[in-house]
């Protein structure tokens, strides 16, 4: 989610972009995407993970929320992209990206597996424990997914044109994709596996909004910038989307493969993720120009600096908060799932960020404990030498 530092100046066709100013309106999309997701999870116990949007207000709900897995796909690529353009030292850069991503995922696989064989949702049996590993275990395929496109940032033509029509060819092959799987039938025999079963961990049926990230940050600072004022219908085209998702859904079929995290490729899903996303960085764009104030923006950027970690997290907290408050009523319990996972998972992965061994399991680099008390109470200490 955020990137690397940036590389020296590259000498190929077009130079590594130089390091530029953080965007209070990239950190209220990466934030808005996680407080979907968290709620997605936190729902889910409510509703069930493969509850169609038909089934409950609460599961139309999470249907209307799944814009968030496109949003930070295209976040990530837009982000590293504006960052790193095409990385002049490939191996380097990959290095780099998957310490980051591919490490809390050999620290975090085996903690949710034996949370999962704890709570009886994993049978404590290799052949279920190897799928369940296939399938990126559990939510943690996200960190797979990002690892396979990291891939795609050293190829990318330097073009904008070449980069354009790559950009909507890979769209295109993922629509296909994805509007195959999620109204199609099943592939038979072995094909079944990639075709049907593995899909939340295969790079193609998500590919097409990372590269959209890519092109938007290529473009972003001369062009994207100007349309903030089209974020009204950013909106509009958003909840019209919205709804689409929620038409769509009426049309797939209850098989588990196309529901829960396969919803995410419904194609309506594909139209509701890109609006969102241009939406969120217009308005949030607009909405950082008219607050003055920092600290009100403190909260967003602080879910987006540690939103890797947060992620990551969130889920096992879920687990034991459901249990201990499973006896609330709905309301309350969803309120609670929401902000006590979120907020837990916060201070968590701050606290874990201090240590080395800490911050590499939440894809960090080691940062000291911020108290501003303290830098109020040095101040004043200061002030009071000089004068005393």
């Amino acid at each position: 989610m955020q990137p690397n530092q940036p590389s020296r100046l590259s000498t190929s066709a077009e130079p590594t972009p130089p390091r530029r100013r953080r965007l209070p309106e990239l950190d209220l999309l990466r934030a808005a995407a996680l407080l979907a997701v968290v709620f997605i999870h936190a729902g889910s116990w409510l509703s069930g993970a493969d509850a169609p949007p038909g089934h409950d207000p609460v599961a139309a709900a999470i249907a209307l929320a799944r814009f968030c897995v496109p949003a930070l796909l295209f976040a990530s690529g837009l982000a590293l992209y504006r960052s790193h353009g095409r990385p002049e030292d490939p191996v380097g850069f990959l290095e780099r990206r998957w310490l980051r991503i591919l490490v809390p995922w050999l620290i975090w696989a085996p903690v949710y597996a034996g949370a999962d064989l704890l709570l009886g949702q994993l049978a404590p049996r290799p052949g279920d424990v190897a799928v369940w590993l296939a399938y990126g275990g559990g939510h943690l395929y996200f960190l797979l997914l990002v690892a396979q496109l990291s891939l795609l940032l050293p190829v990318l033509p330097t073009r904008p044109r070449w980069l354009v029509g790559l950009a909507g060819l890979v769209l295109a092959v993922q629509l296909g994709l994805d509007a195959l799987h999620t109204h199609g039938p099943a592939a038979p025999g072995a094909l079944a596996w990639p075709y049907t079963y593995l899909t939340p961990v295969e790079a193609p049926f998500w590919a097409g909004w990372f590269l959209l990230g890519c092109l938007a940050g290529r473009v972003y600072d001369r062009h994207l910038t100007r349309l903030d004022r089209l974020w009204p219908l950013g909106l509009a085209a958003t909840a019209a989307a919205s709804a689409v998702v929620l038409i769509e859904g009426q049309g797939v079929a209850d098989d588990w493969w196309r529901q829960g995290t396969n919803a995410f490729l419904w194609p309506a899903v594909v139209l509701q993720g890109l609006a969102a996303a241009l939406t969120l960085l217009w308005g949030g764009r607009r909405l950082a120009a008219t607050v003055s104030a920092a600290w009100l923006w403190r909260p967003v950027r602080g879910l987006s600096q540690h939103s890797l970690g947060v992620y990551v997290i969130h889920v096992l907290l879920l687990n034991l908060l459901g249990i201990l408050i499973g006896d609330w009523p709905p309301v309350v319990r969803i309120a609670g799932l929401l902000a006590g996972s979120l907020g837990l998972a916060y201070l968590a992965t701050r606290g874990l960020a201090v240590t080395r061994p800490g911050a590499l399991a939440v894809g960090e680099q080691p940062s000291r404990p911020e108290f501003p008390w303290l830098g109020v109470l040095r101040t004043r200490a200061a002030r009071w030498t000089i004068t005393g």
